[in-house]
């Protein structure tokens, strides 16, 4: 056990610094130079000695691998570095943006993964029309890119006097009068979003569920449940469900890991104020310690998520929790 245990931590441990060097050379590889973005309009009259002032001062100009020992070392303190683009500390940027990007990505996970699973399990389960309706329906839908969706979403529900928001998480300067009437506020600029964003996993959940029920439906251990007469809802609920979702545990481990970062293009049609959208703007900025602090996020969230997905599996597998006994 204690092998087994020092084996995963140093798996997690070499993972976590092979994404944390992915994180530092990404955005060094890409084209253009931050310095010219800083200096705006000014990039074209600015003399050499400005630009090569203004990269000292960010430590642009030290060679890539003193700044990979900065970038580690500032981790190591939990220092995330200054943004570029924002003038502010990359911890204070991200610190404002992720909890929206939790409750847009908690909000569809829920909804997609609640809608997904009872969608393929019930497929599956009856059978016939209703599963070819299903597994269709859940195609088509898995099928639909998310920009079109949010697009579509937008032209219907958006593009008209009274509709839906169509950006932002608020209304700016709106005077609230009491907390209900901006939690309202809050909630109606978030169902288009959510709404894209929980489109774009629900086929993918709903076919793998289908998968496993389907699967699950031929083991002998359910048949013979069937046979000792034991009700279909209560057969379906203890033994059919329950082993379905051990493969399903770990694709959902994943999504949701991906929900931080995953919503960038979601975020970015409405203009929500997330994580994503900040690092889609960071991209345009060349602003290296906030698309660094932004990956670093995602990694996280990821990693957390897959663990979480393996305790999980672990508490629906009995083999799981006699190989850990």
């Amino acid at each position: 056990m204690i092998r087994l245990t020092l084996s995963r931590t140093g798996v997690f441990l070499l993972t976590l610094w092979a994404v944390l060097t992915l994180n530092f050379l990404i955005p060094r590889l890409m084209p253009g130079d931050p310095a010219l973005f800083l200096l705006g309009d000014a990039a074209e009259t600015a003399p050499p000695a400005m630009l090569e002032t203004l990269r000292a001062r960010y430590g642009l100009d030290a060679p890539a691998w003193e700044q990979y020992t900065a970038y580690m070392s500032g981790l190591l303190r939990g220092d995330l570095g200054y943004s570029l683009a924002r003038r502010q500390e990359v911890g204070a940027v991200l610190a404002d943006k992720l909890p929206w990007t939790l409750l847009l990505g908690g909000v569809s996970f829920t909804a997609a993964a609640v809608l997904g699973v009872a969608l393929g399990a019930l497929s599956a389960w009856r059978g016939g029309r209703l599963e070819i309706v299903g597994v269709g329906v859940s195609v088509a839908v898995n099928a639909m890119p998310a920009f079109w969706v949010g697009m579509l979403l937008l032209a219907t529900f958006a593009a008209r006097p009274g509709g839906l928001p169509a950006f932002g998480a608020y209304t700016p300067w709106a005077g609230y009068d009491s907390a209900a009437a901006e939690a309202l506020d809050v909630a109606r600029h978030l169902i288009l979003p959510a709404t894209t964003l929980a489109l774009a996993l629900v086929g993918d959940i709903a076919l793998l569920t289908h998968a496993a029920v389907r699967e699950t439906m031929g083991e002998t251990y359910v048949m013979a449940a069937r046979g000792k007469g034991l009700r279909e809802r209560d057969l379906l609920r203890r033994h059919v469900l329950r082993n379905a979702m051990l493969p399903l545990a770990a694709r959902l481990g994943v999504v949701a890991g991906l929900m931080a970062g995953g919503s960038t293009l979601v975020e970015t049609v409405f203009s929500y104020p997330g994580v994503g959208l900040t690092m889609y703007q960071a991209v345009i900025a060349r602003d290296f310690p906030l698309l660094q602090g932004g990956f670093l996020v995602v990694a996280l969230a990821v990693l957390a998520a897959n663990a979480a997905a393996g305790l999980l599996y672990g508490r629906l597998d009995p083999r799981a929790k006699g190989g850990a006994a």
